[in-house]
């Protein structure tokens, strides 16, 4: 699988996520490294490019907190605190994004990178991205590039099928209970109805009979 199968975040985080992550978002995950080193191997002997792999036994984050930026304006958090992961790929998420720091804006990311001397991975809620040194990189988003909100909405379009599925299946239910219903009373009525006729039947006979 690929960071991005293992990372999820609020929406309001996705872009500021998926930025801090940049290309590793598609780095495959594996166990360890000798795992990785048979799948290079692969690609190596098959001609198939290059690929990122990023071994779980290998890959480790260092707790990179600085003191007091909590207090800075607009400070958010550190991007590996507002990734849900499971417990195994926690290393990982903080080997990825322990050194990163969200904040609301570029004006805040701004005046927080050149307090702390230009040293801090900054990124925004709307994507842009300061780089320790000073570089930054900014501008449109494309929504194309998500991949962590096209899963988040192929997650949520996969509920919405399944609770569609579960009223048309309760629905289902009621429709062939009624169904049944009806085919017992038609039943019933088809009885009723030969009942009535071999009556019917009867008297006519007795009064043929009565006159002959």
């Amino acid at each position: 699988m690929i960071v991005a199968d293992i990372v999820k975040t609020e929406k309001k985080y996705e872009i500021a996520i998926e930025t801090a992550l940049g290309g590793t978002i598609q780095n495959i995950v594996t166990d360890n490294e000798e795992t990785a080193k048979k799948m290079i191997d692969y690609l190596k002997k098959n001609q198939y490019g290059r690929a990122t792999f990023l071994p779980l036994s290998a890959v480790s984050g260092k707790n990179n907190r600085r003191d007091n930026l909590e207090r800075e304006s607009g400070f958010i958090g550190y991007a590996n605190e507002l990734v849900k992961v499971d417990l195994q790929y926690k290393g990982l998420a903080d080997y990825l994004l322990g050194r990163c720091v969200v904040v609301d804006n570029i004006d805040n990311a701004l005046h927080l990178n050149k307090a702390h001397g230009y040293s801090l991975k900054i990124v925004t809620l709307e994507g842009e991205l300061l780089n320790p040194g000073g570089s930054m990189t900014g501008g449109a988003f494309r929504n194309s590039s998500n991949l962590l909100g096209r899963r988040r909405e192929i997650e949520e379009l996969e509920k919405v099928v399944s609770s569609t599925e579960k009223v048309i299946f309760h629905y289902l239910r009621i429709l062939t209970g009624w169904v049944d219903l009806l085919m017992k009373q038609l039943i019933r009525l088809q009885k009723i109805q030969r009942l009535f006729r071999i009556k019917n039947l009867q008297r006519i006979l007795w009064r043929l009979i009565t006159i002959s």
